[in-house]
């Protein structure tokens, strides 16, 4: 679905840089959004944790706090999809973050950029 790389560009800025590990099923069709936006990206060698910290962070949360969860069975794979998109949401809006000095990621962005421009 070419639609997935261009929703996620959507929310990105302009100046937005993105930093990548050069995988995934969807690098082309996001590689060519991004060369429509101007958005330069950066791959990043194969194996490399310490210059991707940030996701490696995040894989490893996701791994303990929602994927080993026996509420992630679902009936259905609709009500799987679901699932996802709600962790994400809590790791986004509800969940303190111990880099962002106990603010969530939404509560950090409106403070340091949205409030400071204002």
């Amino acid at each position: 679905d070419r639609r997935q790389p261009a929703t996620a560009l959507s929310a990105a800025s302009e100046r937005a840089r993105d930093f990548g590990d050069g995988g995934g099923t969807f690098m082309a069709d996001f590689e060519e959004a991004c060369a429509e936006r101007g958005i330069p990206l950066y791959a990043l060698p194969p194996r490399s944790p310490l210059l991707n910290g940030g996701v490696e962070r995040s894989n490893r949360t996701f791994r303990d706090e929602f994927y080993g969860l026996p509420s992630l069975l679902a009936d259905s794979l609709g009500a799987m999809r679901h699932k996802p998109a709600k962790a994400l949401d809590i790791y986004n809006t509800f969940r303190p973050h111990h880099s962002l000095k106990g603010l969530t990621p939404m509560a950090y962005i409106n403070h340091t950029y949205l409030e400071g421009a204002a």
